[in-house]
């Protein structure tokens, strides 16, 4: 059985398919029938831009801090420099020092931050563009 809070495999496989189709590279951590986790690279499609991609990654809360995440991140960032992605960027909250720090710790820095780029619940958030170079 899965895990609590898993989404069921079946669910992620459009998603997986769209990846694994030429425009990036995903991976997923699964427990049980159940995805915990997963990263995706989604290779830029215009010409000269090819070469790069942009992240996105997700845990579930009661996976995270256990290594699960980096070694996610480190597979994922492996596989897209296989498959010639040379430049990986992404954004991520200000507010989110923990992922921040993750991903300070895989090599990606910060190149710019988008100011109050995100307004909810009344709070405001800055947006912090970082890239790696694979």
């Amino acid at each position: 059985p899965a895990a609590a809070g898993c989404s069921p495999l079946e669910s992620t496989s459009p998603s997986v398919a769209s990846v694994t189709a030429g425009v990036g590279v995903q991976q997923v951590v699964l427990y049980g029938a159940g995805v915990i986790g997963w990263c995706d690279i989604q290779r830029n499609p215009f010409e000269g831009f090819r070469h790069v991609g942009v992240l996105g990654i997700g845990l579930l809360p009661g996976y995270r801090g256990s290594g699960t995440g980096a070694a996610l991140l480190a597979h994922t960032l492996a596989a897209a420099a296989a498959a010639g992605i040379r430049r990986v960027e992404l954004e991520v909250f200000a507010s989110n020092g923990r992922a921040r720090q993750l991903f300070e710790r895989a090599g990606f820095v910060t190149e710019g931050i988008k100011r109050g780029a995100r307004m909810l619940d009344g709070r405001e958030d800055d947006v912090v563009c970082m890239a790696r170079l694979t």
